[in-house]
């Protein structure tokens, strides 16, 4: 038995301004697999269902955390991918400039 393996590629790879994109894609060979995307909640200490499909946009802080995605082969057998973790950190900005002198 193969097993297919899932392959998590975030795009940037690096951490990004609220309102900035962070595009999780799963990769696999069997593209009509269904994909679930699942989000670690650290304060239960538990993985949660976030979306389904082979993409994921991701733009607010506090959706920062670390995500996986999975699915089941032709067996039903659970194929999970790596972990990865992101970060989307809030700039705050002030609406004026203030020199002293």
């Amino acid at each position: 038995m193969k097993v297919v393996a899932l392959n998590l590629v975030a795009t940037p790879d690096y951490p990004v301004a609220a309102g900035q994109h962070v595009k999780l894609s799963c990769n696999t060979i069997n593209p009509s697999q269904t994909i679930t995307w699942r989000r670690y909640r650290l304060q239960i200490e538990t993985w949660e269902n976030v979306s389904v499909g082979n993409v994921l946009i991701l733009t607010q802080p506090q959706e920062s955390g670390k995500y996986q995605c999975e699915t089941h082969n032709t067996l039903n057998v659970l194929i999970v991918s790596q972990n990865h973790t992101v970060f989307i950190v809030y700039i705050p900005t002030t609406g004026r400039l203030f020199f002293i002198f």
